[in-house]
């Protein structure tokens, strides 16, 4: 599944495309932001496993606040719509 993100980076709102792979333990997220690319990376990959994101991505160190943003819009993804959620379970 393919969605448009935007979350908060120093201030400025980032619009992104994530693209979502669910299997019956984990989730799967590519983030490919639209700028801002040589500080956030060009594919940000970020997994979820038993309720806790995941990634070894630069970002999730040196930019640990839009780390958090880019996450809390993750959840709202895939816990807002009970038709991801039931079949991510």
């Amino acid at each position: 599944m393919t969605k448009i993100i935007e979350f908060s980076h120093r201030g400025e709102t980032i619009r992104s495309i994530a693209i979502f792979n669910f299997e019956q333990s984990q989730c799967s997220v590519m983030v490919m932001p639209y700028v801002h690319k040589e500080e956030l990376g060009n594919t940000i990959v970020i997994s979820r496993k038993n309720r806790d994101w995941i990634s070894e991505a630069p970002i999730a160190r040196e930019y640990r606040i839009t780390y958090l943003n880019i996450l809390n819009e993750l959840d709202l993804v895939v816990f807002q719509d009970e038709n991801l959620q039931s079949s991510y379970h």
